[in-house]
Parts: structure tokens; sequence; C-alpha cells
């Protein structure tokens, strides 16, 4: 019986590691300061993937506090003003 039970918690720490996922990390420097981007992923392609989700979202919001990037309606404003 202990013989099974041993085969058996064997047999579940190669099943647990045949799923596992990795941790995968890179740094940017964004909005005037350092980032550090870590995700869990199945694989390199699917962690480049969020990690690109992620460094969109932060450039979105630096888009919309920044007060020194020209904006859309500054652009139309100043072309108008142009003319």
């Amino acid at each position: 019986m202990i013989r099974y039970f041993i085969a058996f918690c064997i047999y579940c720490c190669f099943l647990s590691v045949s799923h596992a996922q990795d941790t995968y990390k890179e740094t940017f420097n964004l909005m005037g300061s350092r980032f550090d981007i870590s995700v869990v992923a199945n694989n390199q392609i699917e962690a480049d993937s969020h990690i690109d989700t992620a460094v969109n979202e932060i450039r979105r919001i630096e888009n919309l506090i920044s007060s020194w990037m020209p904006t859309l309606l500054h652009q139309l404003y100043s072309d108008i003003w142009q003319e």
C-alpha cells in the first residue's frame, strides 16, 4: 500500500511540473520612471504579449495625465490659430 502512495506522490510531482509556468521580467523607462514588469506565463510568446499589454496601458495613462504631451485637441487648435 505504501508503494502505491509513493508512486502516486511521484506521479503528482511530475504532473505538476509538466504544467508549470515561468516568470518573465522586463525593465522599461516610462513616464520618467523605471518599471519592472513581471508576468507569469506558459511561454515567452505569451509573456511578451502580456508585457506589451502592460506597457501600452502605462503609455495610455501617461497620455491622459501628461500636461506636456500635445493632445489631438491641442493639435487641432494650433492648426486653426496658424491659419
